[in-house]
């Protein structure tokens, strides 16, 4: 099973071409980011082990929908989009969030807001400060607020 002709559709979600045992069809993943082909293929391999069709498998994937807080897309009156991704935010889905944003804001100026990153015990500052160092290379502006402001700002 495997993916190829991946793309993002805008606010639509991601498009890729799925391939599974010789069958083939496009497939528009109502969620933005590319990883995130990564889990409709882990979701296609399970479901085709428990014996789904191709077909039931196609139409699972289209009528996916994400949880509320993870990689929402909303286009804004002024034509900017705001993505929302803080469902439990973790150095992971905050990375991916900026580097989506960049592939979707093209010329466009952009600005992220971003809230402390819970859960994450003695590492905390750390992971913060790795996200305060790739803000920066991803073009974006803003202010991160709460308690580990400073940390992110600052980077490593």
């Amino acid at each position: 099973m495997t993916a190829s002709r991946i793309a993002h559709e805008g606010e639509k979600g991601t498009i890729f071409k799925l391939l599974m045992d010789g069958a083939s069809r496009e497939i528009l993943l109502p969620v933005l980011g590319f990883h995130n082909v990564s889990n409709a293929l882990a979701a296609a391999a399970a479901s085709s082990a428990a014996g789904a069709t191709f077909d039931a498998i196609c139409q699972g994937l289209m009528a996916f929908k994400p949880v509320g807080g993870r990689m929402e897309v909303y286009r804004l009156k002024n034509g900017g989009t705001l993505i929302d991704d803080t469902y439990n935010a973790n150095p992971a889905s905050v990375a991916v969030a900026l580097k989506t944003l960049q592939g979707l804001k093209g010329e466009c100026r952009s600005t992220v807001i971003l809230g402390d990153m819970l859960e994450l015990g003695g590492e905390a500052e750390k992971y913060h400060e790795e996200i305060g160092a790739i803000w920066p290379t991803r073009g974006q502006q803003g202010l991160p607020p709460g308690d580990f402001a400073k940390t992110t700002a600052k980077g490593p």
